[in-house]
């Protein structure tokens, strides 16, 4: 339920015997945003026009060896969002305020936060962040409540202090 890739990284799975050779690997992350592309390109569908589609079309990667191509991913969620540049990812919550920095290439549970050893970076990713925010719609309607989750933490085990959790609107 949040951000962490206990949380966002999990299997992307394609079955397309017509058009896809069994054991396809992309190595770059899918993402959600992907889906809608990926299904109008297979349809032969275009785009719906008149607003910005984040997603790209997966198919040739999978179906021509395509190399993927390296693009920084966003995730928002109420006052919880978080950027994925390269191997680089940060994550900024506004309730609680809180913000974590890590190298997925070297730490891929994210257990080692960066974000007060590389501020730069930090500052790279804010910047990032600040402008992909001024580029998305707002929301149509607000969040009935929000409520706080723990980080990679089941929902059903008690809490404990100190655990640290970000709110989750719904």
């Amino acid at each position: 339920g949040t951000f962490f890739e206990g949380g966002i990284r999990t299997p992307f799975f394609v079955r397309w015997p017509a058009r896809i050779a069994a054991g396809q690997r992309i190595s770059e992350p899918a993402h959600f945003i992907d889906v809608l592309p990926t299904l109008a390109a297979a349809a032969g569908a275009p785009l719906p026009s008149g607003r910005v589609i984040d997603g790209i079309n997966l198919l040739p990667f999978a179906t021509a060896h395509t190399p993927p191509i390296k693009r920084t991913l966003f995730w928002r969620s109420g006052s919880y969002e978080a950027v994925r540049d390269g191997d680089w990812k940060l994550q900024v919550s506004r309730n609680p305020p809180r913000i974590w920095l890590f190298n997925l290439a070297a730490d891929r549970p994210e257990r080692n936060d960066l974000s007060k050893t590389r501020p730069e970076i930090v500052a790279q990713l804010r910047v990032e962040l600040g402008a992909h925010d001024r580029q998305i719609a707002k929301p149509l309607w607000p969040a009935l409540l929000e409520e706080p989750i723990r980080i990679d933490v089941p929902a059903d085990t008690p809490w404990k202090p100190g655990q640290e959790y970000v709110y989750w609107p719904n």
